[in-house]
């Protein structure tokens, strides 16, 4: 009886052990620009939490990062700013209450699923293996995670995101197994599209042998020569539907002068160019700088048709004088009608120059005879338009 008078006088227990609550703070996903590694790793220790993505730019590093109000205002400790923002997730504070199934089906009908639509879905092979291709697109952007599916796999979809800016989802995944039919595309904020797999390539027979398929156009790469011809040609095949536009500025031509250098010091050096179009009578122009090979002889330049020699001036001991500048001085004023020589990109000429046997100048173009080397006749654009469509060819 003792002791269940004891008992009994001792307090009411309670009514179960007290749970203490420390609610998850809210996050939010947010996109970072860290200034480099270094700081992306001190950020990792400190708790920061990444996604496993990461796109190196020029003064940084982009990033997704799961981030707390209190993680949002250390940013600046480690160099770090915020660059966009994406979905929130909040936890909630308190449990909250099992909704009724009317007040569920509420908030279901409230929370729209987004909208999915698929581009593209190309399938190929390559040395026998297949492959799918795949472009979609979520009205949510990269806040919706996108799964591919297909008669035997599946795979996640990654978002395309250019300069900081998102366009769509995309994947080239390997499929091991026959080609599919059709994939379905699903987002994990309830959307969801299917659409029927293309053939990426097409048999060439299939379309060459098709009723009315015209083919045969081009049969090689085309020189300028051969572009303009077959302008010319298409148009006087179809001048109802071409016209010949001329334009207003002619190029320069497949031409250039002849030219030489002589010497290898830039205070000593001569540039020599003709006159003439190296194709038109450039190219078969010869300079010779000739060592006298006597004593006290002057400077001298002799011209012998396409032959221009420069006889060297040299000194009491034989020792060739002439600068690079008085070469050039002697050249211009005995040889003026066939080319034009100067001291290499302005220097003064003050070096002795070094003598050298006859060289022919050259423009250093080889393209065959056939080839015009004028300015074109129009630089000249067809422009043909059709029912069905608008052509340029410039």
């Amino acid at each position: 009886m003792a002791g269940l008078s004891a008992q009994a006088s001792d307090p009411a227990p309670a009514a179960g052990p007290i749970r203490q609550e420390h609610p998850l703070p809210a996050e939010q996903v947010v996109r970072l620009l860290l200034p480099d590694s270094a700081a992306l790793y001190a950020m990792q220790d400190a708790g920061y939490d990444f996604t496993g993505e990461f796109q190196r730019l020029p003064d940084g590093i982009l990033i997704d990062a799961l981030v707390t109000e209190e993680q949002l205002a250390g940013l600046g400790g480690y160099g770090a700013a915020v660059a966009g923002r994406a979905t929130t997730r909040v936890t909630p504070a308190t449990p909250q209450a099992t909704p009724s199934a009317p007040a569920a089906r509420a908030t279901t009908a409230a929370a729209a699923a987004d909208t999915v639509v698929i581009g593209r879905v190309d399938w190929f092979t390559t040395k026998g293996q297949g492959f799918l291709s795949v472009e979609v697109k979520s009205d949510a952007l990269d806040a919706a995670a996108l799964t591919l599916s297909w008669d035997g796999g599946s795979v996640e979809i990654e978002p395309y995101v250019d300069s900081g800016e998102y366009l769509y989802h995309r994947v080239l995944t390997r499929v091991d197994g026959p080609r599919p039919d059709a994939i379905t595309v699903t987002s994990s904020l309830g959307g969801a599209s299917t659409a029927e797999v293309t053939d990426w390539l097409h048999p060439t027979d299939t379309d060459i042998d098709r009723a009315g398929y015209e083919y045969g156009f081009i049969d090689g790469y085309l020189n300028p020569t051969q572009v303009y011809e077959r302008l010319e040609r298409l148009h006087e095949e179809h001048p109802d539907v071409t016209e010949v536009i001329e334009l207003p500025n002619r190029t320069n031509g497949y031409r250039r002068l002849a030219q030489a250098l002589f010497g290898t010091a830039d205070d000593s050096r001569v540039g020599v160019d003709s006159l003439a179009w190296g194709h038109e009578g450039g190219n078969d122009i010869s300079v010779e700088l000739r060592d006298p090979g006597v004593a006290s002889s002057a400077l001298d330049v002799t011209v012998d048709g396409d032959a221009v020699t420069v006889h060297l001036a040299t000194d009491a001991s034989g020792v060739v004088t002439s600068t690079a500048a008085q070469v050039v001085g002697a050249l211009n004023a005995e040889a003026g009608s066939l080319v034009k020589a100067y001291t290499y990109r302005g220097n003064p000429g003050a070096g002795v120059v070094a003598a050298a046997p006859p060289t022919l100048l050259s423009d250093h173009l080889a393209a065959p005879a056939e080839i015009s080397r004028d300015p074109s006749r129009s630089g000249r654009c067809a422009s043909a338009t059709t029912a069905t469509a608008a052509v340029r060819a410039c």
